[in-house]
């Protein structure tokens, strides 16, 4: 049936609403070094900060610390990918945890160093759920004919100054470059993010199985926070792990099966805010 027939009598049916975001392209990497020294460019704050708040005999540990900035990161991403990206609309960041270089503002260079000038805009949110929310960001952009072409970066930045001995430091970094939009060759579809508890499942278990219902065949690849959450149920064997990456452990395995031959389900549970975060991948559809 056309929109033309679906139109009310007398009135000529509008062009069909723009279709969400798509994939075009995944490029991953992780970063088992840190090797840029945080304090290098001002290691006199870095010693003042240090003098004021901090131990004496912490100093020079604290100077020493090295890690990977997010622009670092975003131009090996770059190099992996191949080829040049066409002109952008816009260009997202999605973090856990912040840039270790504030005076650096990733998000305005990549808006200059990136073909098209793009709008840089940025979503901090806990563990992998910020990718997720960023990709329902992109979705609406594109929706709303703001975006037909975007670039979206995610980053696992681990090096936690403020506690060397935090375990989040025993992580390596790594980061996801998704070229995305309106068109493609990988339609995202049914991105969900669930709180659970409330009126809504109240486990991930239940969550993924709903989710299942309607996708019986569908492969899955689950998230370290999901997986941890499915031992010893029959879900266990029905999902593949990808690796122990907080915010871009799926994006890892996505990039591993890139290009797509058949839909794949990403999900993963965050467990700050227990919120269940999942997305259909469909090849072949570019509307």
């Amino acid at each position: 049936m056309s929109l033309q027939t679906l139109a009310p009598p007398g009135r000529a049916a509008g062009p069909p609403r723009p279709a969400g975001v798509h994939l075009t392209g995944v490029t991953h990497r992780v970063f088992p070094e840190r090797v840029k020294p945080v304090f290098g460019m001002r290691p006199e704050l870095a010693r003042l900060m240090v003098e004021t708040f901090g131990a004496a005999a912490d100093q020079e540990d604290f100077l020493a610390r090295t890690g990977n900035g997010f622009i670092e990161m975003t131009e090996a991403l770059l190099a992996d990918a191949g080829t040049p990206l066409p002109p952008l609309d816009a260009v997202v960041l999605a973090y856990h945890a912040p840039d270790l270089y504030h005076s650096e503002v990733a998000g305005c260079y990549l808006a200059g160093r990136l073909p098209g000038n793009p709008e840089p805009c940025s979503v901090a949110g806990p563990g992998p759920g910020a990718a997720f929310t960023a990709l329902r960001l992109l979705d609406g952009l594109c929706r709303i004919g703001e975006a037909a072409s975007a670039a979206l970066l995610v980053y696992d930045q681990n090096a936690v100054l403020w506690d060397s001995g935090h375990p989040a430091t025993h992580r390596p970094d790594a980061a996801v470059l998704l070229q995305a939009g309106a068109t493609g060759d990988v339609a995202v579809t049914e991105l969900e993010e669930v709180r659970l508890g409330g009126t809504g499942p109240h486990t991930a278990t239940l969550a993924l199985a709903d989710v299942l219902y309607r996708h019986p065949g569908v492969r899955v690849l689950a998230g370290a926070g999901l997986t941890q959450r499915l031992a010893g149920t029959p879900y266990a064997g029905r999902v593949e792990a990808v690796p122990d990456l907080w915010c871009t452990g799926v994006w890892a395995g996505l990039a591993r099966l890139w290009p797509l031959e058949e839909p794949v389900l990403l999900a993963d549970f965050e467990p700050a805010g227990g919120t269940f975060c999942s997305c259909l991948l469909v090849p072949g559809r570019e509307h």
